[in-house]
């Protein structure tokens, strides 16, 4: 009977080997214990653990997506904050185009975070889906195991029931044979009542015996039937879980390589206008836009005193004092020398006799009538009929310069 028992155990851990065999199943360790579930056991921590880690991702790119949404909102509240309204130029230009984009990349930024949440609810709705068909199977593959154990258990009280009761018919039977022949009638009618007695007690155990090693048999093969099921089922939920996880994982991917490509272009946009921006050409903006006038002021002269405008001579400290009428439009000086003004024409004569005149500040052209000088450098003044604007001459060329730029030059008498 127990090599029976032991062929029950082999028969069934064959079928799964025949299974594992094929390359399709998870490996089952041999257990000889029919009544064992380590493999089961493996399966299922195996199938939990794969959850776990989806559940984890799952976290993962919700915190994801918060951190994405919550920067998004930063860099929006940023942007509607930033100053620099009172720039100008092209530098306002690229400041204004940076707050714009910074805007944009917020609003992207809100975009990646609601993709990420997307994601995590429908790796939510998988895990849960995968749990429900999980628990499906657990529970009729515990169903069966508990059933299992249970026959399983029986067998083996039936068999030491029944191999008692072998042992106590072999006993009446050696002791009805060792009975002498000359024992009273009464005594060998009590030894074949309790022989026969104790056969059909063994007949009666051999008989549940047999019958629970049928219900065991029964039981073990639904079991079996239901185990391979299991083993398939859970190399399908294992398969589906990994190519699920890799394609949401493969598409958060794809959403950060997007997302760098749009925050690359919008700071391209930034670029393009601060290429524009120009130094020289922002501060000739302000020029234009705050100027208050375009020619420098006169400079105050002294007068004597002398109603009629003649000179006027004195002594101071025995030498004679020189005081006269300084002509208005002379620019320049000092109190201790007489000067004289080379012809300077006035701006209200008919026709204009050339003069030299000294540029006091570098000018550049700025536009084709014009012309650019240097500091320090000596040009004809051709005509000042404009008081804003002078026509001028300098190695053979000519063009307009501003009046405030040019000094009319002038001997300095001792």
């Amino acid at each position: 009977m127990a090599n029976k028992l032991l062929t029950i155990g082999e028969k069934g851990m064959a079928t799964l080997k025949r299974a594992q065999s094929s390359g399709k199943l998870f490996s089952d360790p041999e257990d000889p214990d029919i009544a064992g579930t380590q493999g089961f056991e493996t399966l299922v921590k195996r199938l939990k653990e794969g959850s776990t880690v989806c559940k984890e991702i799952e976290d993962f790119l919700k915190n994801r997506s918060q951190a994405e949404v919550q920067y998004g909102k930063a860099l929006s509240r940023c942007s509607q904050q930033a100053k620099g309204k009172d720039e100008i130029g092209g530098l306002k230009d690229s400041w204004d185009e940076m707050v714009k984009q910074s805007e944009n990349e917020g609003l992207h930024h809100n975009k990646l975070g609601n993709a990420f949440h997307t994601i995590s609810k429908n790796m939510e709705e998988f895990r849960l889906d995968q749990k429900e068909r999980r628990t499906r199977l657990e529970d009729g593959v515990k169903r069966l195991q508990s059933n299992k154990r249970e026959c399983y258990h029986k067998v083996l009280s039936n068999k030491d029931r029944y191999e008692n009761k072998c042992r106590d018919a072999d006993a009446a039977i050696d002791t009805y044979d060792r009975e002498e022949p000359g024992a009273p009638p009464a005594m060998k009618v009590k030894l074949v009542n309790k022989r026969d007695k104790a056969k059909k007690a063994a007949k009666d155990a051999d008989d549940v015996y047999k019958k629970s090693l049928e219900l065991l048999e029964d039981s073990r093969k639904k079991w079996e039937l239901c185990m391979t099921n299991f083993c398939q089922e859970a190399q399908k939920l294992e398969e589906d879980r990994i190519h699920f996880l890799r394609d949401e994982l493969w598409e958060v991917t794809n959403h950060v390589s997007q997302s760098c490509v749009i925050i690359d272009e919008v700071q391209e946009e930034v670029r393009k206008v601060l290429e524009k921006c120009v130094a020289e050409r922002d501060i000739h903006l302000f020029v234009q836009q705050k100027r208050t006038g375009t020619r420098r002021p006169d400079a105050f002269l002294f007068k004597p005193y002398n109603a009629n405008g003649e000179r006027v001579h004195r002594r101071v400290n025995d030498k004679e004092d020189i005081y006269s009428s300084v002509p208005d439009t002379y620019a320049g000086g000092n109190a201790g020398s007489l000067l004289e003004q080379d012809s300077v024409p006035s701006s209200s004569s008919a026709s204009l006799t050339p003069f030299k005149a000294k540029v006091t500040y570098q000018y550049t052209a700025q536009d084709v009538d014009e012309l650019s000088l240097e500091f320090g450098q000596m040009v004809t003044v051709l005509s000042n009929n404009n008081t804003n604007w002078w026509l001028v001459e300098f190695k053979k060329q000519q063009g307009k310069v501003p009046s405030r730029y040019l000094e009319p030059f002038k001997k300095i008498l001792v």
